[in-house]
């Protein structure tokens, strides 16, 4: 017998845009409005690590980093800006690397030692339209 644990995280945002190619898919995203994924205050990692940058793939390294987050650590294609704190696109691995493969990294505060990270087996962004 196998007991399966299914445990949801999410954020919920006010607004969002995806810019289109000639933009290189530049994400525009509010703060987290609720969810157990972000805090809601000025520190919202997730925001402030991905908001206003463009989508980086294998193929097209539209990062700060200096290699490819897309490649580096199986991250995958994101809106990377120096391959740190999310990797939703990325490989599924284990658990023994904090920082590589498919990740969220979860903290609050100024205090990095007690964050933890969360390796999910699948992820799902659900967008839609206000209208």
């Amino acid at each position: 017998m196998s007991i399966k644990c299914i445990i949801l995280f999410y954020r919920i945002v006010t607004t969002y845009f995806i810019g289109d190619a000639s933009e290189k898919y530049t994400l525009s995203i509010s703060s987290a409005l609720a969810g157990n994924l972000s805090e809601r205050t000025t520190t919202d990692r997730f925001h402030y690590m991905n908001n206003g940058k463009s989508f980086t793939t294998i193929d097209q390294d539209n990062d700060k980093f200096q290699g490819n987050c897309a490649q580096f650590r199986d991250f995958g294609g994101w809106w990377h800006n120096d391959c740190g704190y999310v990797a939703l696109n990325g490989r599924y691995g284990d658990r023994t690397s904090k920082m590589r493969n498919m990740f969220w990294f979860y903290g609050s505060g100024t205090r990095p030692f007690i964050n933890y990270y969360i390796k999910p087996r699948e992820s799902e962004m659900k967008l839609r339209s206000k209208s």
